[in-house]
């Protein structure tokens, strides 16, 4: 992809002009039971709605979360986008050969339809979690008016946002949204602070506005807002000893706001392509330990078994979508 068809849907208005108008129909539904290691929960019940919009399967996740059998909450997870134009290789939509945004009222029509399947399920917290297919820097508009439209609906949901860390300004209109929105907290995908290295993992790396110093001086300057990094383990690439005692220096001081959270690489269809492989359990015991030792939060976090239900996994069939392996 070249840098200037990159740079196009940097505008939520242009993207609109590329989104389909047509509403989203279910073709399937998947379900599976999973176990854990993560900080306030160890079980979890994924049910993954397949919606068709067009020729395109988008997928909408309704995880129910326990700590053994008591509720803890339920998470709703919405994309942003059929694809991504970020491009990481360790994710499954790296393979597919288009993308489209989504809008609102296309995200809307499918939250609607799978927060009706579990209306009676009795969970205290419902998180709403952009954490599907999307990147969050690029659909601002997209993302603040979905948000206003729930919270208009359900008055006690909370959100979770998402980012890859391109765009440092994503934090600061992150923390005026949850002056009006009750943002829970704002995840940033974490692979490496160099763009050189970076750019192995996401070859668009290079040309994003922002570098991971950036991300830091912008979390500082900003509100009280709650940051979660999300360090993405990939073996013999940021798995090195040195590479906590690297974060923790640059992250010294902001013991309160930032959650480290220690994260497995999942196996997708993209990081098989890319010959990446997940990391064993006691690597992130031991890249965790760094952090924990020096006043962070920080946790591991892994599922035991791999049911394509997790971060950067595609459930549906995108054979025919993707490219030839």
């Amino acid at each position: 992809m070249s840098t200037d068809s990159y740079h196009i849907f940097h505008n939520d208005e242009q993207a609109d002009i590329f989104s389909t108008v047509h509403n989203p129909r279910l073709v399937n539904i998947l379900r599976s039971p999973n176990t854990y290691t993560t900080r306030s929960w160890n079980t979890e019940v994924a049910t993954r709605y397949v919606f068709q919009i067009d020729n395109m399967p988008i997928e909408v996740s309704y995880f129910e979360h326990f700590l053994d059998e008591m509720p803890v909450k339920a998470v709703i997870e919405l994309p942003l986008s059929f694809g991504c134009p970020i491009g990481c290789r360790y994710c499954a939509s790296s393979l597919l050969n288009s993308w489209r945004p989504l809008n609102s009222k296309q995200i809307m029509l499918m939250f609607h339809h799978v927060l009706k399947c579990h209306a009676s399920n009795a969970f205290s917290r419902l998180r709403i979690a952009f954490a599907g297919i999307g990147e969050g820097s690029l659909y601002r508009r997209t993302l603040a008016k979905t948000c206003q439209t729930i919270v208009s609906d359900i008055a006690d949901a909370t959100f979770m946002l998402t980012t890859v860390g391109r765009d440092a300004s994503f934090i600061s209109w992150t923390c005026d949204l949850a002056k009006a929105i009750p943002v829970d907290y704002l995840l940033i995908s974490y692979l490496h602070y160099d763009k050189c290295k970076l750019k192995e993992m996401i070859p668009e790396a290079e040309q994003w506005p922002s570098k991971f110093e950036d991300i830091v001086s912008a979390i500082m300057a900003s509100c009280s807002l709650q940051i979660r990094l999300n360090y993405v383990v990939i073996p013999g690439f940021n798995d090195a000893p040195e590479h906590p005692l690297w974060l923790i220096h640059r992250l010294d001081g902001l013991q309160g706001r930032v959650t480290i959270r220690i994260s497995s690489l999942n196996e997708t269809s993209g990081s098989r392509h890319a010959g990446l492989i997940p990391p064993k359990p006691q690597s992130l015991a031991d890249l965790c330990k760094p952090f924990t030792e020096t006043g962070f939060q920080a946790y591991c976090f892994a599922s035991h078994r791999n049911d394509n239900m997790s971060c950067g996994q595609l459930a549906w069939n995108h054979r025919s979508d993707v490219t030839n392996e």
